[in-house]
């Protein structure tokens, strides 16, 4: 089971983790999202690169609109806003999505994740902004990379 649901019909693809996970305030998944093998094969990831790097250009030109929205949007839910900040620190090129998985969140669970993350980017360097096709690279590399897929946190459990 991945987590994601595919509309037989029409092929649209249903996340069904995240509301849960922003209900409960629990700790997120260890990438920011599963693209695994069975994920990769339904599109190109060339193309795949390509699109997410005109989103993310798109998402900063206009940042503080989406922010703005995404604060109305999940206002109800006590976890998000925290989390919020992550997003606008990504949309100003202040972070990759592994800087958040490694510092952002101080749980002493999230050691062997912090530890992980540092194997997979073994050398990295540490920069004041990052332009869009690094952050995409990172995320790409976050979300795909073997070892970060295998890892999930304390308490997952399969819901079908």
């Amino acid at each position: 089971m991945e987590n994601f649901l595919v509309e037989a019909g029409t092929g649209a693809l249903c996340c069904i983790d995240w509301g849960s996970t922003m209900q409960r305030r629990q700790l997120s998944e260890p990438p920011p999202a599963r693209l695994t093998r069975n994920m990769l094969a339904m599109c190109d990831p060339i193309a795949l690169e390509g699109r997410l790097q005109t989103a993310l250009t798109q998402l900063r030109d206009s940042r503080e609109t989406f922010l703005a929205t995404a604060r109305l949007l999940y206002a109800p839910a006590p976890a998000c806003p925290p989390q919020l900040s992550h997003v606008k620190a990504i949309l100003e090129g202040k972070v990759t999505s592994a800087d958040i998985r490694v510092e952002a969140n101080p749980h002493p669970d999230l050691d062997r994740l912090r530890a992980l993350l540092v194997q997979v980017f073994p050398g990295r360097p540490a920069a004041d902004t990052y332009n869009v096709k690094d952050q995409v690279q990172v995320l790409l590399r976050h979300c795909t990379d073997p070892r970060v897929l295998g890892a999930t946190r304390a308490g997952w459990e399969p819901w079908l």
